[in-house]
């Protein structure tokens, strides 16, 4: 005798996988017939191994545009600093290693942090198009949105970053050959006004957010950035106060941080780690501030593990506080000696 309810359950089973399967393959479809590309498994192959130290220094990657200028002074300067190459090379591998979803980046203002963060956002973008079988590895329905979120304290901030530093970032051999862009990079270098946000083939895209978390929400953050979390709004008048924890007051960076980290977490963590990351950033503000309240309860995580005096991973969490002058030193530090402080005689 047949079960009536299991058969129409199994029916019902078969009908939604087989719809999904069809639904990815079309959207599948759909991208290579507007993007006229090759992509297939042999690219798939090829590019899902490709680490972060490859895409920063490849030619086919970010190599051009990472690559030393001249200062003027006849110095070489390099796109992006070797300490901040070392720290997203770290990062990416504590990400595997020590499961790290947040990275909080305290230096000082000119030291490059943005830079920094525009690299690990484009970085974002090719993990979201290279790991194979992406929308079926986070279970998502095919062809649904997902984002890299850029917010600081105002819009006009935000979309500086977005348009004016992730922006060229995509503009790489291999983007341009597999996703370009469905935007004109010279009319934003001519002043045209920045569009609400920049959308990639395949349903992704790059918002620049505000103080406001609520707005990005509903795009399912992969990465999410945010700069100058210090300087994020901090009121102990507000009515939304109530609720926000850290002393009664409402703070912004806290409520970013719990909304997008939430949201990141949800839509990502898969095997018990958590696929998608924060990097929150500023220079220091006050004793107590967002930044160095998340630094103190890192250090005193049980899973601690010192790198060297700049930075240390403490739980999920990787900290870098870092002096202006370690991070350039060549524009800060000219000439040095060895001096016995104790004979007062130079050594060498």
């Amino acid at each position: 005798m047949v079960n009536r309810n299991k058969y129409i359950t199994d029916f019902r089973r078969d009908v939604s996988s087989n719809f999904n399967d069809m639904l990815e393959s079309i959207t599948i479809q759909l991208e290579r017939n507007e993007l006229h590309t090759r992509w297939g498994p042999k690219e798939q192959d090829r590019y899902s191994n490709v680490d972060i130290e490859e895409f920063i220094t490849g030619e086919e990657f970010l190599g051009p545009l990472l690559k030393e200028t001249d200062d003027g002074s006849g110095n070489k300067v390099p796109g992006l600093w070797p300490c901040h190459k070392e720290d997203l090379i770290l990062l990416n591998d504590f990400r595997r290693t020590h499961d790290v979803d947040l990275f909080v980046d305290i230096e000082a203002i000119g030291s490059g942090k943005s830079f920094k963060a525009a690299t690990f956002a484009s970085w974002g973008v090719f993990e979201i198009y290279t790991t194979p079988q992406f929308y079926q590895k986070f279970r998502m329905a095919p062809g649904s949105e997902v984002s890299i979120i850029c917010m600081g304290r105002t819009a006009a901030q935000s979309k500086d970053v977005t348009y004016r530093k992730v922006l060229p970032f995509l503009y790489t051999d291999f983007m341009k050959k597999y996703f370009p862009p469905k935007f004109d990079i010279a009319k934003f270098e001519a002043g045209e006004r920045f569009p609400g946000m920049l959308q990639l083939p395949g349903n992704k895209f790059i918002f620049p957010g505000t103080g406001n978390a609520g707005r990005a929400l509903g795009y399912s953050p992969y990465i999410g950035i945010v700069d100058e979390a210090n300087h994020l709004q901090l009121t102990a008048e507000s009515k939304r106060a109530e609720g926000i924890a850290y002393g009664g007051k409402y703070d912004a960076a806290e409520q970013i941080f719990t909304a997008i980290g939430g949201r990141i977490g949800s839509r990502f963590r898969l095997g018990g780690k958590n696929h998608g990351a924060m990097i929150m950033m500023s220079d220091p503000r006050f004793v107590g501030d967002f930044l160095e309240r998340r630094f103190e309860e890192s250090s005193k995580a049980k899973d601690f593990y010192r790198v060297d005096k700049d930075r240390f991973v403490g739980g999920k969490t990787f900290c870098v506080r870092r002096d202006h002058w370690t991070a350039k030193p060549w524009a800060y530090c000219g000439e040095t000696f060895k001096f016995d402080t104790d004979k007062l005689v130079v050594i060498e």
